[in-house]
């Protein structure tokens, strides 16, 4: 892999572990809101749909918006979005707070897998490389939060949002190239020309 395959791989495997990290963190929070709230598994489980739903059924919206505004945008306000739920999620009351913050959970959530698929397809020259790399981030950063998770950790804990952060601060300034658009190369924001 070259420079520009390594940085969209690395870029696009933070996005893509931050995406399903948020995701299984659900169903670790059930677990406490159906205490927490004194309501029933049917209840919860309506109101967690939603979020899923959302999640799913945004795929084709963000398709479009990906081609309209670019695969890195979409990546950074996903993760933008997701945090943002997140947050929205340790404070808003109730199961209708959990509702409103789920429900913008899937919303930010459903354009990364178009976004970041797209970046991997067109930006990158070892695409069967990068895409093992981007399923594999799946399972690595889940499973350690899911371990921090379950020894008593807060999904909705800032200090969790740090990856997607880390994400969101990722230097595009030197050779970063975008997918094409109309046959033309275009370029992440600052960077350097190639050769």
């Amino acid at each position: 892999m070259n420079r520009n395959d390594r940085a969209i791989t690395a870029f696009t495997m933070a996005g893509h572990g931050m995406v399903h990290t948020y995701e299984l963190a659900i169903p670790i929070l059930m677990t406490i809101w159906l205490v927490e709230f004194s309501i029933t598994a049917a209840t919860l489980g309506t109101v967690v749909a939603v979020g899923y739903g959302l999640f799913g059924l945004g795929a084709l919206p963000g398709g479009i918006l990906v081609d309209r505004f670019g695969s890195r945008r979409l990546i950074i306000a996903c993760l933008f979005g997701m945090g943002i739920s997140f947050v929205l999620l340790s404070v808003l009351p109730g199961v209708v707070g959990i509702g409103i913050a789920l429900a913008l959970w899937g919303i930010a959530a459903s354009v990364y897998h178009p976004a970041g698929l797209t970046l991997i397809s067109n930006g990158v020259e070892q695409r069967g490389s990068a895409f093992a790399y981007h399923g594999m981030a799946v399972d690595i950063l889940p499973a350690l939060k899911r371990e921090d998770s379950s020894v008593g950790g807060s999904a909705t804990d800032p200090r969790r949002q740090l990856a997607g952060l880390c994400a969101l601060l990722w230097d595009f300034r030197e050779g970063v190239v975008s997918p094409t658009t109309r046959g033309r190369p275009t370029r992440i924001a600052r960077a350097v020309p190639s050769a």
